[in-house]
């Protein structure tokens, strides 16, 4: 969790200003984050995947699932989901 922080907003304090809005979370708290000491859980862990593609691809992962792509578009777009949406993107088991 924390390489995929690190990869999306960088280890510098504007990504730990950055983290600290998305998920109203200590500065201390993130900096633990990003140096992967300790990881995110409950609302924050939900804010960030709500705000990062790197960390949502990482718990998806974790559980099992994974992001397909349509083959026509590399781009990805939102609103790709197993109970359907408007992108291109599909979880599967």
């Amino acid at each position: 969790m924390a390489m995929a922080l690190r990869e999306e907003l960088g280890s510098t304090n504007r990504a730990i200003k950055m983290a600290m809005r998305w998920t109203g979370a200590s500065e201390r708290t993130v900096k633990f984050w990003l140096a992967g000491e300790q990881g995110p859980s409950g609302d924050p862990l939900i804010a960030l995947e709500r705000h990062s593609d790197a960390v949502l691809f990482v718990l998806l992962a974790l559980v099992g699932r994974h992001v397909v792509e349509d083959e026509r578009d590399r781009r990805p777009k939102p609103g790709g989901s197993r109970t359907g949406g408007e992108g291109n993107r599909t979880c599967t088991p």
